[in-house]
């Protein structure tokens, strides 16, 4: 297949049921062998920054920059030890503005996936693929689309759970002890070790959330997770607020500032099997449409 064919869509497709689905935005079906760095999106991807957009696609690496000859590999990443697909986020004029990074990880055909809001200004995407040094790729059923599963769809924070197993990352920065484990019962946790962050997420201003929350603390009254809120270009935040969680799940209702424009989470040695964030009436309940 020559991958610099367009397929780019923009089509309805009838979903069984008979409900209207969007097509994915992008889509690559067959195999692509990846010796070096390249582009493999032919057109770029027009996005919105207020959508929340989904990359599905499955991967094997070879050397070793893998687990099977690494297995320190996945605390390597950050150093770009790993083959990586990244997508890069681009403003009007061209300016690379973001990237989002999955790392492959795995001699194995595993499939990866990463919910994700562009950045601010963002105007459109690129797929980038990007072996490590010396070594070879191969991807298959990549696809961006907005058409998003159930819990996904009704969370506002990407990756309420962690649906796509121990290594797709889920944009979460995490501290030091932190990692994805998949338990024995087959459903997958998110140690954040020390100060771990979440990717961060669109909100509005003086609005409130209800933020469900379902893990473990395991140094007690020491583990905690704050949600944290941010104007507009900031790095700092302007308000943390404290959110409850249990092994059962806690719900937390929260009225963000004036003037808050994103949000993300704080977390101090957490495990985490759950978080969800909706919008929120006055009154209790998730607000309704």
């Amino acid at each position: 297949m020559n991958f610099l064919t367009p397929i780019v869509l923009f089509l309805v497709l009838l979903a069984p049921g008979g409900r209207l689905q969007a097509a994915p935005l992008f889509e690559i079906l067959e195999p692509l062998a990846i010796p070096k760095s390249t582009i493999i999106t032919p057109e770029p991807i027009p996005v919105d920054p207020e959508k929340k957009y989904l990359l599905t696609f499955s991967a094997n690496a070879t050397g070793e920059s893998t687990l099977e000859a690494n297995p320190r590999i996945s605390i390597q990443v950050k150093k770009g030890f790993a083959s990586q697909l990244v997508i890069e986020f681009f403003d009007a004029g061209g300016g690379k503005v973001g990237t989002t990074e999955v790392s492959i990880l795995s001699k194995s055909l595993r499939v990866y996936g990463r919910a994700f809001y562009p950045p601010p200004v963002a105007t459109h995407l690129k797929l980038n693929l990007i072996p490590a040094k010396g070594e070879q790729v191969e991807v298959q059923n990549v696809r961006v689309t907005q058409e998003l599963p159930e819990l996904e769809k009704a969370a506002i924070n990407p990756h309420p759970t962690f649906e796509f197993g121990n290594l797709s990352g889920y944009g979460y920065i995490l501290g030091h002890g932190g990692g994805i484990y998949t338990r024995p019962d087959g459903k997958t946790v998110l140690n954040t070790g020390f100060a771990g962050i979440s990717p961060m997420f669109p909100v509005k201003p003086d609005t409130f959330y209800q933020i469900y929350c379902r893990g473990i603390l395991p140094l007690g009254r020491k583990s905690n997770l704050t949600l944290q809120c941010f104007v507009e270009d900031s790095k700092k935040p302007i308000k943390s607020m404290r959110v409850n969680i249990s092994q059962q799940g806690e719900t937390t209702k929260l009225l963000l500032p004036l003037k808050t424009k994103q949000a993300n989470f704080l977390f101090y040695h957490v495990i985490l099997e759950e978080l969800r964030v909706v919008e929120s009436s006055r009154s209790n309940g998730p607000k309704t449409p």
